[in-house]
């Protein structure tokens, strides 16, 4: 079911077009595995796309959550059909724009596996 969820997504984020205008954020993504990626998002886009972003990742654990390195934040960026597949509640709530979080410089995103 989750492999069926990250085939659509990755197809969708393979025809999202690149941020054109406006204020952008540089994300820099590091998973367990050592694996990593640097992203460009709209300040005013959804955190779920970064959610999206990082779930059809290789790598990317099953049940894991984002948090960023420094300072240190949990980011609520999970959505709700998320939940039948991670154990950690603080994924979920009110998913914010990055500028809504704070977020508007250069960031590091850690993913923590959930079941390690």
């Amino acid at each position: 079911h989750l492999a069926e969820i990250r085939e659509r997504l990755r197809a969708e984020l393979t025809n999202e077009l690149a941020v054109k205008d406006g204020e952008t954020i540089r994300i820099s993504v590091r998973f367990p595995s050592g694996a990593k990626f640097d992203k460009i998002f709209g300040v005013d886009d959804s955190l779920e796309k970064l959610f999206n972003s990082v779930l059809v990742h290789a790598t990317c654990p099953d049940d894991f959550s984002l948090v960023s390195s420094y300072p240190r934040v949990h980011l609520q960026c999970a959505p709700d059909w998320y939940r039948e597949f991670s154990s950690v509640e603080e994924n979920f709530g009110d998913i914010k724009t990055f500028r809504q979080a704070g977020l508007e410089n250069s960031l590091v995103v850690l993913v923590r596996d959930n079941d390690a």
